[in-house]
């Protein structure tokens, strides 16, 4: 609705994959980015649910992410992200409580990402993805 009221032309994405989905997002977005050469924004949120959706699917807390991806760099780009696949282990974080807000919300599966980036630092972060796949990120200076 968002998109219809700021008379948004360009093509929205609205997708959902459990604990995946950020990494489904950002495939998608990657897509778009280097497919069509758009600008896309990436976010993923998720809010507890009212009971009795609580009790199917209980959120540790609520939490939004987004990211802005382009093809091109530019002076604000915090980093190049490359994406594999991959067989590794999906990357965990050292300190409980984050630890526990990232597998309490689908969109803190990002935490281990959003900590390179505010670091400013180079790394790789494996992810879940649907089914058996995993995904590595790499992220190095821009």
């Amino acid at each position: 609705y968002w998109s219809i009221a700021a008379n948004a032309k360009l093509p929205s994405v609205t997708l959902a994959a459990n604990d995946a989905t950020f990494i489904a997002g950002l495939i998608e977005a990657c897509g778009l980015v280097h497919g069509d050469g758009y600008k896309v924004l990436l976010a993923a949120y998720d809010l507890r649910p009212p009971e009795p959706l609580f009790d199917a699917r209980p959120l540790g807390c609520n939490a939004g992410v987004a990211l802005v991806l382009s093809a091109q760099r530019s002076e604000r780009s915090l980093a190049q992200l490359e994406i594999a696949e991959s067989d590794g282990a999906e990357t965990t974080l050292a300190d409980e409580a984050l630890e526990a807000l990232r597998v309490g919300n689908p969109a803190c599966r990002t935490l281990p990402l959003l900590r390179l980036l505010a670091l400013e630092q180079a790394g790789e972060v494996c992810m879940q993805g649907t089914g058996q796949q995993r995904w590595l990120l790499r992220v190095s200076a821009p």
